[in-house]
């Protein structure tokens, strides 16, 4: 039969005293339940890491899971006087943490080399490799991001699409390397006059620009795709002017359109801006559906 001194902590500062008792329990409660759920949960989710990542992870979730066994036996040993077994789970503590250094000083600069990569690569698929300027999907995604960031649509933005006209003239008179060259330059020559630091500047495809002026109405927005194509008319590699024209259509970001709603009303607007005798910026008219304004 146990007496009552053996029900007692042999830390003397616990001796009757319940409510400091109670704050130690429920403490170690806590971290218990925090050292063997971690690595329990990375050792369930361990298929989800590259080969070269899976041993490190199993390793780190031995290593936390002795940590929490030695802290059970530390919190065990106020109640009772294992001090072999404490000594023990400190042992397998430190080789397990010695061995987890060894390995991480080993495989961490290749796992940070291969995320870095990762980023890189991820970065590059969104970037168009001629302009450096954002390219057709990383320019649908940050639209999209920006579509779900203002759900309740305070701020009025507008898309512009942009193709060169003249510009296959271009490309047989002067060879495709200049016109790589010419696509460059109007890449930075866009990105350098959108109005706002907000705004920014993709190459979708081909000689075709998108641009994105947030906080921007379709009015301010013509203005400034008509400044642009100014700029573009005047824009030359040579002595002589290459005579380019550009071609723009214009739609706003309104909350009771959809994303592909919006890329299809600027589409169709640059297909009628190109069919009306190109050089022109057209929008949809917002008394009539079907109908266009062009400047």
């Amino acid at each position: 039969m146990l007496t009552l001194p053996a029900l007692m902590p042999h830390g003397s500062c616990f001796f009757w005293n319940v409510p400091l008792t109670t704050l130690h329990v429920t403490a170690d409660c806590l971290i218990f339940l925090a050292y063997f759920s971690i690595p329990t949960i990375m050792f369930i989710n361990r298929n989800y890491a590259t080969e070269k990542a899976r041993s490190l992870l199993v390793l780190f979730a031995a290593f936390i899971f002795s940590c929490g066994l030695s802290h059970l036996v530390t919190a065990w040993n106020i109640w009772h006087t294992d001090y072999w077994l404490e000594g023990c789970t400190k042992l397998i503590t430190a080789l397990v943490s010695g061995y987890t250094a060894i390995e991480l000083k080993r495989c961490l600069p290749n796992l940070l080399r291969t995320q870095q990569n990762l980023e890189r690569s991820e970065e590059l698929m969104r970037t168009d490799p001629l302009t450096g300027l954002v390219n057709r999907r990383g320019f649908q995604e940050a639209v999209t991001q920006l579509y779900n960031d203002d759900r309740d649509r305070k701020r009025i933005h507008t898309l512009i699409l942009l193709d060169l006209d003249g510009f296959k003239n271009v490309n047989d008179t002067y060879g495709h390397p200049f016109g790589d060259r010419l696509l460059c330059q109007i890449g930075e020559l866009l990105k350098m006059n959108v109005r706002s630091p907000e705004s920014f500047v993709a190459r979708i495809g081909g000689d075709e620009f998108a641009i994105l002026l947030e906080n921007c109405g379709i009015i301010e927005a013509s203005n400034v795709a008509i400044r642009l194509r100014c700029l573009i008319a005047e824009f030359s590699l040579t002595k002589d002017n290459l005579g380019l024209g550009v071609s723009a259509g214009l739609s706003i970001l309104a909350s009771q359109k959809s994303l592909e709603t919006v890329y299809e009303e600027a589409d169709k607007a640059l297909y009628y801006s190109k069919q009306a005798g190109k050089n022109l910026i057209s929008w949809t008219d917002s008394l009539e559906k079907n109908q266009f304004k062009s400047i």
